[in-house]
């Protein structure tokens, strides 16, 4: 099973749930996630892991696609979840030409 996913492919999808893993002091700095993703506490997962049980495909990114969002998608795998981390985290998003937005406009918790 892959385990990753590139920014090309990601921005190619329509159903899949996107949630951003950055640490918070890192998420908490940056002002853009990308559109529509979600931002859960990558320490926290075996909490929140469950709420996306139906979700189709899961994409976990960070700031650079380190461990943080490979450990994240790697639990929620366990899980049973069709779970990948995006290559080049938001970082290598953005370089693509990846959409943004800003923090407000998303759900956080």
């Amino acid at each position: 099973m892959k385990t990753s996913i590139t920014a090309k492919q990601l921005a190619d999808l329509g159903n899949v749930t996107i949630i951003d893993v950055r640490k918070k002091p890192a998420y908490d700095e940056n002002p853009a996630v990308i559109a529509d993703a979600q931002w859960r506490d990558p320490a926290a997962v075996d909490d929140w892991g469950a709420e996306f049980a139906g979700a189709a495909l899961v994409v976990c990114y960070c700031v650079r696609d380190h461990e943080v969002s490979q450990d994240a998608s790697a639990a929620l795998r366990a899980r049973g979840l069709d779970a990948r981390y995006l290559e080049g985290g938001i970082d290598g998003w953005k370089e693509t030409g990846g959409a943004v937005e800003p923090k407000a406009n998303t759900k956080d918790q």
